[in-house]
């Protein structure tokens, strides 16, 4: 009894959110119904209606307080663009750097 628990844990599968997102995507089509999406899937429906209700519920919390949702997709092109500005800000300040110490040695020769 204790390996066949054992055995139930280790075929526990992890889903990411976008795979997630896909699956219920997919139950949202036309034709297509939560049991059959499920099964094709390897899931119980119920696993379907929790996954549906997290995402609501989430989606309401961000709501309710005035924020706004952004895909995981958003997210990351913004950290990628966080990452670039950062970048870019960095060799500027590099540039300002240099200059200023070039205009500061020039000031000081001509004295």
């Amino acid at each position: 009894m204790e390996e066949e628990k054992e055995n139930n844990r280790r075929r526990r599968r992890r889903f990411t959110v976008e795979q997630k997102r896909n699956i219920l995507a997919e139950s949202e089509s036309l034709g297509q119904s939560i049991a059959m999406v499920a099964r094709r899937h390897g899931l119980l429906p119920t696993q379907l209606y929790r996954w549906r209700h997290a995402m609501t519920e989430a989606a309401n919390e961000g709501l309710k307080h005035g924020e706004k949702v952004y895909s995981a997709r958003d997210v990351k092109a913004l950290g990628e663009r966080v990452a670039s500005l950062e970048k870019a800000l960095g060799c500027s300040t590099l540039t300002n750097d240099i200059l200023e110490k070039t205009v500061r040695i020039a000031v000081e020769k001509k004295y």
